[in-house]
């Protein structure tokens, strides 16, 4: 009898017959296994469901495995090498489990399943095309599930769970697809949000591949082997990573001592110029302001005796350090004349001629609070320095 007939427009269900066709949930999953062709992928599947079950991902690994199953005589050429398709992502999503152990289980999952499928474009592209198999692999993933393309819908209306399991199914369709590039780039506002755990899980991926090219080009005697070299490769480079990065943290704190060396240069300069010394007559310790308001004129020997006790540098080089608070030509240093009085006869001198403005702003980006030009400006009806022709 069956558990299910038609009478007239009615369904009738016979429960009792139905029981007798009941699985238990663990035949069931006998029965889903028994699916796969391959005995690789089978076993492959095997070991690690528990895995991808406990973290809620065994559908979209087992959606890769069928993908890889119904291609499973898929082949690739690795130079002069026939490379299984099958056994080349099997190989590659192990070494990745191997290599991703420290990571938290969620980001391990993200690895070992784009390692999986990688290259699942190698089974559907022409071997004339085989360079743009990374794509293949991005749409294979999207059609058989893994990618959702709506990611600012699923941040603004799904729960906290649901935009975790998108955030890495979507890691999974991008690692894939960017597999042979230096990195994932930002091209869309969900890699844009990610970017911090793509880049993070990426070398894995990459460490994995190169595993298993090692192995399959005979570079290694074995799969230990090849993981091995590769991992001891991945530390040499980490340590140019980190020597290189020491060279520029050097070359950055070398850069601000020198900044907050010119800072306390152009606050000296600031104090110098034009002052009271005494409450009555201006110092013009270092240099006066000009009639073309914010001008500032450095008396050339003192600017360059202060710089070489503060910033430690030749008089030769002080023109190049002064140059961002130039005039608009490019030039700081420039002959100028001097008079005492407005009516009183010029004296032509070297300057160091600097837009306080610029030097204002310079000031302010360190933290300082430059002298007011309203001060430096005080005096200068009793002395006018002007640019000289030539």
């Amino acid at each position: 009898m069956q558990a299910v007939k038609k009478e007239g427009n009615v369904f009738v269900v016979d429960f009792g017959e139905l029981c007798k066709n009941w699985l238990p949930a663990e035949k069931i999953k006998e029965q889903e296994s028994e699916t796969f062709e391959s005995p690789v992928i089978k076993g492959f599947y095997e070991k690690k469901r528990k895995f991808f079950e406990e973290l809620g991902l065994e559908e979209p690994f087992r959606a890769v495995l069928e993908f890889l199953d119904q291609h499973r005589n898929s082949v690739f050429n690795r130079r002069d090498r026939e490379i299984s398709l099958v056994d080349h992502s099997l190989r590659t999503a192990e070494f990745a489990f191997a290599l991703s152990g420290s990571l938290m289980p969620e980001e391990r999952a993200v690895v070992v399943l784009s390692a999986l499928s990688h290259d699942l474009g190698k089974a559907v592209v022409e071997k004339s095309r085989m360079r743009e198999h990374p794509e293949h692999s991005f749409e294979i993933l999207n059609r058989i599930g893994l990618y959702n393309g709506e990611w600012d819908r699923v941040l603004k209306e799904a729960d906290p769970l649901e935009v975790s399991r998108v955030r890495n199914l979507n890691a999974v369709c991008y690692l894939a697809r960017y597999h042979h590039s230096a990195d994932v780039p930002a091209v869309d506002a969900y890699t844009a949000d990610s970017l911090p755990l793509l880049k993070k899980l990426f070398p894995y991926l990459k460490r994995a591949d190169s595993a298993a090219a090692v192995f399959e080009l005979g570079e290694a005697r074995s799969e230990a082997e090849a993981l091995q070299r590769v991992l001891s490769e991945t530390r040499q480079f980490a340590r140019k990573l980190e020597k290189k990065a020491d060279e520029i943290e050097a070359e950055r704190q070398a850069e601000n001592s020198a900044e907050e060396k010119l800072s306390l240069f152009l606050q000296q300069v600031a104090r110098g110029i034009n002052q009271p010394a005494d409450g009555r007559t201006a110092s013009k310790v270092y240099g006066y302001t000009m009639r073309e308001v914010p001008l500032v004129a450095l008396v050339r020997r003192k600017a360059e005796e202060l710089a070489k006790g503060i910033l430690g540098i030749v008089p030769e080089d002080l023109e190049k350090v002064l140059s961002p608070f130039s005039l608009e030509d490019g030039k700081v240093l420039r002959p100028c004349i001097v008079r005492s009085y407005p009516s009183a006869p010029g004296k032509r001198e070297m300057f160091y001629v600097l837009n306080w403005d610029k030097v204002s702003s310079f000031l302010r980006e360190k933290g300082e609070k430059p002298v007011p030009f309203s001060q430096l400006n005080k005096r200068r009806k009793t002395t006018v320095v002007v640019l000289a022709q030539g």
